[in-house]
């Protein structure tokens, strides 16, 4: 079967009443400094002014942390990508109220579009999100008032995708989106960034489509928000492929929000392709995430159980040999789902030289290409 990613009426409506909360609370005005439990506490007080059923109030209480948790993610996107002393974290949570999604998710690309409209913001910070949301008029222009000593800045200092724009506005070549998509179909930027990948495919034919999404599925490590667009658009027999070369990347998206709830319908897709190194890769990254969070740890403490079922003995006694995980794990593994998460009794049950994220091994991030791949890209770029 193929893989449907359209959320139930059910997920739907709850978000669409969460989010609807969130914004009659004005939530975004005090969000830096509300702590989740407060947070969670406010909503749940108007949720009980909208039914006295409790376990309607139950079900929508769910999806408190996971949105919450949403927010974190974006706002800690925008904070990867903006320079120096600015007023853009207010302006990021202003863009809040119009931005939510129906499926639980923020409109990164709207909320992004006010700010690079923004004139209140800092011209390097506009030209950014200009860079990374791939608006190539905004950029062009962002472009042209920069300072120097900024563009000399951001050509050494910033994200991989704005050094590549970077480099491409000072090589020299006309400023011509097609050719700008060109230049990026010959680097691994293309596959990395959400924004530049859906541009970049409108130049192609639907053939060349598919070879480029199975490009940026296998061989490397994946965006959730690439693997969800990509994975949508490709056949039955071509997602088999990708749950055949990259289990691990398809755990990763299955198991994220909000899309979770068809990690159970896949498992039984993906799991079969899992080698021991994949399995225990898997648990690490299950175990890095839930300590990185602040909030939303119950439905993925219940993957990661299910998921554990699934592994064979070896796998397991495996995974339980690994020092970076075998405490942690042990934890989780015995935690009831019924009880509150003890946050900080998880984070200490890691050997203290192992709180650095740096100390967790690395998938190499090394991308294939292929010999058609290739061929289409010389194609592009002769049209320079």
């Amino acid at each position: 079967m193929n893989v449907s990613l359209v959320p139930s009426l059910h997920h739907l409506t709850c978000c669409r009443l969460l989010t609807s909360i969130f914004n009659h609370l004005e939530v975004h005005k005090d969000f830096r400094r509300t702590e989740f439990q407060e947070f969670k506490s406010e909503v749940s007080e108007a949720i009980s002014h909208l039914t006295p059923n409790p376990r309607i109030r139950e079900i929508l209480e769910e999806f408190i942390a996971p949105l919450f948790n949403e927010i974190i993610e974006w706002i800690s996107g925008f904070e990867r990508n903006w320079y120096g002393y600015d007023s853009v974290l207010n302006a990021v949570l202003q863009t809040l109220p119009n931005c939510w999604l129906s499926d639980g998710t923020i409109d990164q690309e709207k909320a992004a579009r006010e700010l690079v409209k923004n004139k209140d913001l800092r011209p390097i910070n506009r030209f950014v999100f200009a860079c990374t949301f791939c608006f190539f008029e905004d950029a062009l222009d962002l472009w042209e008032i920069l300072f120097k000593i900024e563009k000399a800045y951001l050509k050494h200092k910033s994200t991989p995708i704005v050094k590549h724009w970077v480099e491409w506005l000072e090589s020299g070549s006309e400023r011509d989106w097609d050719l700008f998509v060109a230049w990026t179909l010959d680097t691994p930027i293309w596959c990395y960034n959400i924004f530049i990948l859906k541009h970049s495919l409108k130049m192609l034919t639907p053939e060349e489509k598919n070879e480029y999404l199975l490009d940026a599925l296998i061989g490397s490590e994946v965006n959730i928000d690439v693997m969800h667009f990509c994975i949508s658009m490709l056949s039955k027999e071509e997602q088999e492929e990708v749950f055949r070369e990259s289990p691990v990347e398809v755990f990763r998206f299955v198991s994220s929000w909000p899309v979770r709830h068809i990690y159970y319908d896949l498992a039984d897709k993906f799991c079969p392709y899992l080698t021991e190194e994949n399995f225990c890769e898997v648990i690490r990254m299950l175990l890095k995430q839930l300590r990185q969070r602040e909030c939303d740890f119950i439905e993925p403490v219940n993957i990661l159980k299910n998921f554990w079922a699934r592994g064979s003995l070896n796998f397991q006694n495996t995974a339980k040999d690994d020092p970076h995980v075998c405490k942690p794990l042990q934890f989780l593994l015995d935690f009831d789902v019924s009880q509150s998460f003890p946050k900080q009794r998880y984070v200490d049950s890691f050997l203290p030289d192992l709180l650095d994220d740096n100390n967790f091994q690395q998938r190499p991030q090394v991308v294939v290409r292929s010999r058609r791949i290739r061929t289409v890209r010389r194609r592009y770029r002769s049209i320079q």
